[in-house]
C-alpha cells in the first residue's frame, strides 16, 4: 500500500512539474488588431447611438450614459490593448473637448443665460464650439485608426527570447539576455 501511494505522489508531482513547465512555455496571448479596431468602432458608434436614443425616449440619463460612452468608447481598443495610459489620457482630452463644445455653443447661442447679447462673444462661442467639435473628431479619429496598432505593440512587448551567453573566448557561461523589437 505504502509503495502505491508513493507511485501515486510521485506521478502527481511529475505531471503538476510537466503542466508548470507547459504553462511557462505557452506564448503570450496575443491581441487581435481586428477586435481591437472593431471594439474603438463599435464603442464610438454605441455610444452615439445610446445618445440618439436618449434624445427619441427623452431621457437625460440614456442621453449622458451615451455621452460618457462616447467619450471612453474609441479608446476600448487601446484599453484591449493593454495601453490603459494611452486610453485614460485619450478620453480625458475627448472630455475636455466636449466641456469646451458645450461653453462654445452656449456662447454661441446663448442656450443657458441670455442677458448680454454680445457679437464679439457669439463669434467667440462659435469658435470654441468648433474647436472643440474639431480636438473631439481628431482624438477619436486618432484612436480609431491607431488601435490596431495598438495591438501589434502590445503584441511585440510580449515578445522574449533567451539565449545562452558565449564569453569572447568561445567558452558557454550562465547568464539570460533579452531582447526585443522596437
Amino acid at each position: 500500500m505504502r509503495a502505491a501511494a508513493f507511485v501515486a505522489m510521485t506521478m502527481t508531482s511529475a505531471m503538476m512539474m510537466r503542466t508548470a513547465a507547459a504553462e511557462a512555455d505557452e506564448a503570450p496571448a496575443v491581441k487581435s488588431g481586428g477586435a481591437a479596431t472593431a471594439l474603438a468602432i463599435g464603442g464610438t458608434v454605441g455610444g452615439f447611438a445610446v445618445m440618439a436614443l436618449g434624445g427619441v425616449e427623452d431621457s437625460e440619463g440614456l442621453a449622458l450614459l451615451g455621452l460618457g460612452v462616447a467619450t471612453v468608447g474609441p479608446s476600448a481598443g487601446h484599453f484591449y490593448a493593454g495601453d490603459t495610459g494611452h486610453g485614460l489620457l485619450a478620453s480625458g482630452i475627448r472630455a475636455g473637448a466636449i466641456v469646451t463644445l458645450a461653453v462654445g455653443a452656449d456662447m454661441s447661442f446663448c442656450l443657458f443665460d441670455c442677458s448680454d447679447k454680445d457679437v464679439g462673444r457669439q463669434r467667440a462661442g462659435t469658435m470654441l464650439a468648433f474647436a472643440g467639435l474639431g480636438l473631439y473628431a481628431a482624438t477619436t479619429l486618432y484612436d480609431i485608426v491607431d488601435a490596431h496598432q495598438a495591438a501589434r505593440r502590445a503584441n511585440r512587448a510580449a515578445v522574449a527570447t533567451a539565449t545562452v551567453l558565449t564569453t569572447p573566448d568561445g567558452n558557454h557561461a550562465p547568464g539570460l539576455m533579452l531582447g526585443g523589437r522596437f
